[in-house]
């Protein structure tokens, strides 16, 4: 981290820059710069910042009253300069200034204000017909608004075209005017009135100080409202602790906590819980992360990425992270397992046929690792440059190698895990290997069989109503004709073992895995099943697992056999032949790509069994609307559109745009016993201010039923903002969170007056793994 002398150097570099920049002459013959005009301002201060909090101090919890002229008529006028920035997103539509003897926060609705007012810009305000109050215990300048627990007002936003007509622009930023105030304990932080309105707002410097969970937790987490997830406290020498705040909307959220001593620069705010009054109202929020000085560098670059130890100490607090992480190949999961509890998972050495898989590695902190709580598991994505080059089947010489991997930090087979690599040759590196070896597609498998222009087909067992199969019972589905799937024919073969009702199945298994399954009829006499395919078939890939049972389970292609679950050849027939239980969790079929199959070679929509599913294409089905905010000229924020068959959301009425807040709130649903959850929908924005300002303002939210606080949760995908077409689908998005709770979840469209746009929803799915 930087040094505070530093970091203010850089800021006064900036700003100097851009006075240098308004003032150069014109480099062009056909345009001139205009010169830049210091701004000025014939208001004189005649009140400290100090006696006007003073003055208009008032002990209630919220309040707002109006600032009056002076007992001889004049104007109270005060003055200060900018500290806060909006910039780095942790501060929301407000603007903090302090003078020389103490500093205010204002609550203005608008974005962007570091546009116009930068760090260090002194703003002389008139204060009189303004207003000044408290939010939550914080006194602050802003608009009355009505208080929703108690018959009281509390100071919120004002307008900016309010703020513009008193706030009058003093000279260029000058960084030299911001007083940092040092504190080396945190005992003066009480709640003595003058004490509060010294520290409240004020650019302080907590010296000496670590973060509690440092390495070990994020700043925050993706646009929550959890209060847990956004306070994270640091300590001074004596034990006392304060919150660092810092919000999901920021750009460095997803940072994780600095760790050893060091110094924090932050605003010191005040946010008074009514529902536990006696935890302490202080709380500081960074500007930016220039503000944690001295501390150990960050972890998550290459040069310097986290431990396979950091990522399991992370993901065991329920936080995620992206970045770099450094471990040693110690092992692959065992073929006949879907979720790993216990080290005997785990394939830590090569057996007889060396190792099972070729899809997913475990890396453990050290190169002797044998214990799962010390270990990560990472699929490699089929046909990556990571899986060709990295899989201890084809290469158990990496066994005990280093390895480099840049992933996301996330659950995986139900132990701690890296999730999100893309395979590409610049996502890993793996000690002794060169990676440029390997053409970089990692959208592409990389195999003999499948050269330039060839396309695949990769059939998901654990979505049987994908592949049209209707279930008869909660736990298994049967179809004793087979079928066809995108030109591909799956048939039964009556076999020596069938009897009634020993077709195939799709089958809940008792470790919870919906899959595909064939099981013997008794004894050992088997049973067999088909696939057949067209001319231009060129390679089958199969994933899955067989019953302990049988320990000799085949796959027997006509002609040949083999034990392997891939196979090369011209046979337009495969069959399967085992004495126990199959459990076959995908097929990849390789075509050439010419077109001779018999219908397009397209991948299937794949996920996992459906937990609950709403078109919108008749209406709003279950779905209830609460509108927080509602301007009086419209009739509702969302509606059904049973013509194009989606809901939609929009506060644009007769030419104008209004402010608002509403959700679209789903029926409780209940993932009890339910584990691997996610969802997706199809949506589009259009006619929005800008795409961030969609993104930013339409949100899907999660929350517990009965809890009144969402939790936000991110959309990876969104449409452009440009058009009415195509829908955008989402992609899985984790709720795994919220596993075996009852849930409900909510699309949550926002507006601003001037600032609106239309979300349109539609194709709702909520799946699970079980």
């Amino acid at each position: 981290m930087k040094t505070i002398k530093s970091y203010m150097l850089a800021l006064a570099a900036v700003a100097a820059s851009a006075a240098v920049m308004t003032t150069l002459p014109a480099c062009s013959d056909d345009f001139e710069t205009p010169e830049a005009v210091e701004p000025t301002t014939d208001l004189v201060p005649n009140t400290t910042i100090a006696e006007l909090k003073e003055r208009f101090w008032q002990g209630d919890f919220n309040y707002v009253t109006k600032v009056p002229a002076n007992e001889d008529g004049s104007h109270v006028i005060i003055h200060g300069w900018v500290t806060s920035s909006d910039e780095e997103s942790n501060f929301y539509k407000n603007l903090v200034i302090q003078d020389e003897t103490a500093a205010i926060t204002m609550s203005i609705n608008s974005y962007n204000l570091y546009l116009r007012y930068r760090r260090g810009q002194e703003i002389v305000l008139d204060m009189t017909d303004m207003y000044i109050g408290k939010y939550r215990g914080l006194q602050q300048l802003g608009m009355p608004e009505e208080y929703f627990q108690g018959n009281t007002d509390q100071a919120s936003f004002m307008s900016p075209e309010f703020f513009q007509i008193h706030a009058h622009l003093k000279g260029y930023p000058d960084l030299s005017k911001i007083d940092t105030l040092a504190v080396d304990n945190f005992d003066e932080f009480n709640t003595n009135p003058s004490n509060v309105r010294k520290y409240q707002s004020r650019l302080v410097r907590f010296r000496n100080v670590s973060f509690v969970n440092g390495g070990k937790a994020l700043f925050s987490a993706w646009h929550t409202s959890d209060n847990d997830l956004q306070n994270q406290n640091i300590t001074d020498s004596r034990g006392n602790q304060i919150p660092v705040r810092t919000s999901g909307y920021s750009t460095f959220w997803n940072n994780v906590l600095p760790t050893g001593v060091g110094d924090v620069v932050a605003v010191a705010s005040y946010y008074q819980n009514s529902a536990n009054p006696k935890s302490s109202p202080w709380q500081l929020v960074l500007i930016d992360l220039e503000g944690c000085i001295g501390f150990a560098e960050p972890k998550g670059d290459i040069t310097n990425p986290y431990t396979v130890d950091d990522v399991v100490q992370l993901e065991a607090a329920g936080q995620t992270g992206t970045g770099w992480v450094k471990g040693y190949i110690v092992g692959a999961p065992n073929i006949d397992v879907t979720s790993i509890t216990a080290n005997e998972n785990i394939q830590w050495e090569a057996g007889e046929d060396g190792f099972a898989l070729a899809n997913t590695l475990v890396i453990g902190q050290t190169a002797e690792t044998r214990e799962i709580d010390h270990a990560l598991v990472i699929e490699l994505p089929s046909g990556s440059v990571f899986q060709t080059l990295g899989n201890l089947r084809e290469h158990p010489e990496l066994l005990g190698r280093e390895i480099l991997v840049n992933a996301t930090f996330a659950k995986y087979m139900d132990t701690y895990g890296l999730t999100g690599n893309s395979g590409a040759a610049d996502s890993f590196k793996i000690e002794g290997v060169e990676n440029g070896d390997v053409p970089d597609n990692p959208d592409q498998p990389v195999d003999p069989g499948v050269g330039s222009g060839k396309s695949e087909i990769k059939i998901d067992f654990s979505d049987p109503e994908a592949l049209g199969v209707v279930k008869a019972a909660p736990s298994e589905a049967t179809v004793s004709d087979g079928f066809t799937y995108d030109g591909v024919k799956v048939t039964i073969t009556q076999g020596q073992g069938f009897g009634l009702n020993q077709e195939l199945r799709f089958f809940t298994s008792a470790a919870g895995v919906v899959d595909f399954r064939c099981s013997a009829g008794g004894g050992s006499k088997g049973h067999t099943f088909t696939v057949q395919y067209g001319d231009n078939i060129k390679k089958i890939f199969f994933t899955g697992a067989y019953s302990q049972q049988d320990k000799n389970f085949n796959f027997t292609a006509d002609p040949g056999t083999f034990t392997a679950p891939d196979w090369t050849g011209d046979s337009k027939t495969v069959t399967f032949t085992t004495t126990g239980e199959v459990h076959l969790s995908s097929m990849t079929i390789y075509t050439d790509g010419d077109g001779s199959g018999d219908t397009p070679v397209t991948p299937p929509v794949t996920g996992g069994a459906t937990v609950f599913e709403e078109t919108f294409a008749s209406g709003q089905g279950q779905f209830t609307i609460e509108n927080v905010v509602m301007p009086d000229a419209a009739n509702y924020i969302w509606i059904a559109d049973t013509q194009y068959g989606y809901m939609k959301a929009s506060a644009y009425i007769q030419g104008v745009s209004y402010a608002s807040d509403s959700y679209l709130i789903s029926p409780a649903v209940n993932l009890s016993g339910a584990t691997g959850c996610k969802i997706s929908f199809e949506h589009v924005f259009n006619k929005f201010p800008d795409l961030a300002f969609a993104k930013a303002n339409c949100t899907l939210c999660v929350r517990e039923v009965g809890s009144t606080d969402w939790t936000a949760v991110p959309i990876p995908n969104t449409s452009d903002n440009t058009a009415w077409k195509p829908f955008a689908n989402s992609g899985d998005i984790d709720l795994s969170r919220w596993d075996g709770k009852n849930i409900q979840f909510a699309f949550r469209y926002v507006s601003e007056e001037g600032k609106s746009g239309t979300w349109e929803v539609k194709n709702v799915k909520l799946t699970k793994a079980n």
